[in-house]
């Protein structure tokens, strides 16, 4: 699944950002997972730091819901 969302914040699309807000939001996935994939992505530098702003906003947004490990 963190792969899956991981794919979504790159494409970056509006729909996709809805769909992980809401995984956030119920818990689905780990914020300290994610984070930890993100230097992993085959992408420029730029974009990861993109993926990981949206990834603390969500949580943020979601109260610092961590989710499952």
């Amino acid at each position: 699944m963190h792969d899956l969302v991981l794919s979504k914040y790159a494409a970056g699309r509006d729909q996709d950002l809805v769909f992980n807000r809401e995984l956030v939001r119920h818990g689905v996935v780990s914020k300290r997972k994610l984070t930890h994939l993100v230097p992993s992505l085959p992408i420029e530098e730029d974009r990861k730091r993109v993926i990981h702003d949206r990834i603390k906003r969500d949580f943020a947004a979601a109260g610092s819901r961590s989710g499952p490990g």
